[in-house]
């Protein structure tokens, strides 16, 4: 919840492989980077080098995609699609992965 928390509010967020935010870089809203001692380091120092300004455009294309993706009306929408979907009345969310 901290990174999705972050970004809502717009803060550029660093965050390590081990969590499901692989989308930080496409985005350009964060940094997903490895767990090791170095990644870390890096994706630090990147971060720390980036200009307020810019910062302040990730933020913004961070909490941008917080409200598209994760926002209650998003969610919302999301749970009537699976609900039709489960009930026969709609086809499969391409979200839902079936296993």
């Amino acid at each position: 919840m901290t990174v999705a928390e972050a970004l809502a509010v717009g803060t550029p967020a660093v965050v390590t492989h081990g969590a499901p935010w692989a989308e930080l870089d496409a985005k350009g809203c964060g940094w997903w980077i490895g767990g090791d001692e170095d990644a870390l380091e890096g994706g630090l120092r990147s971060a720390m080098g980036v200009p307020p300004h810019e910062l302040g455009a990730m933020g913004a294309r961070g909490r941008a995609w917080m409200e598209k993706d994760f926002s209650w009306n998003a969610v919302a929408q999301k749970m009537v699609e699976v609900y039709r979907w489960s009930l026969g009345q709609g086809d499969r969310p391409e979200w839902v992965k079936l296993v």
